[in-house]
């Protein structure tokens, strides 16, 4: 009969190995959803959104059932300008008294080939209540014990576009000055449940 006590710890570590399938809620506080786009064909004008949520169920082992479900709260947007958020709340941008949120929800990682813990994942983004299918390049930076929750965690970051106008995002004069490619970057922190 095995030692009580190595029992417990291959448990452990057997939860802790990423061929373990295990649903993690996302920790917004260590997390950020940042977007830019062009202004008057010069730079970037940055912004992110403070008040979003999500799961991921990641298993390593068949990574066809893996999954990415976020959901953000547009009134969260921050630009660093209060007027500039105030008008991009309204209904000639995002109008988030009608369409409060914007999700992406995203089944299957496809390994990309040569580039480590590197996956694709197809999923449908909603904006302004249009849904798009699109595919994003996803990197797991990171799969650890949380230094403080003490529960399996992982990291995920993912840089991409959509084009604003196949979502009829942005009407008037205003945004007439704005480029249709918005970069985005999600960086997220994962807690097992």
């Amino acid at each position: 009969m095995k030692h009580p006590l190595i029992a417990l710890t291959a448990l452990a570590f057997s939860l802790m190995s990423p061929s373990f399938a295990l649903e993690y809620e996302i920790d917004a506080s260590h997390s950020a959803t940042i977007f830019g786009i062009q202004h008057i064909g010069l730079g970037k004008t940055y912004g992110r959104f403070n008040d979003f949520k999500g799961t991921i169920h990641f298993d390593a082992a068949d990574l066809s059932t893996s999954s990415l479900s976020v959901t953000i709260q547009v009134a969260s947007v921050d630009t660093y300008n209060e007027k500039r958020d105030k008008h991009l709340r309204n209904a000639d941008f995002f109008d988030a008294g009608t369409y409060p949120t914007m999700t992406f929800n995203g089944k299957g990682f496809t390994p990309v080939e040569g580039k480590k813990d590197t996956y694709k994942i197809k999923g449908m983004f909603t904006l302004l209540n249009q849904s798009k299918e699109i595919e994003v390049e996803i990197v797991k930076t990171g799969e650890v014990e949380h230094f403080f929750a003490k529960k399996p965690a992982l990291g995920f970051e993912s840089m991409f576009s959509i084009s604003r106008k196949d979502f009829s995002f942005g009407n008037g004069k205003a945004a007439a000055a704005l480029g249709d490619v918005v970069s985005i970057i999600v960086s997220l922190e994962a807690i097992a449940k």
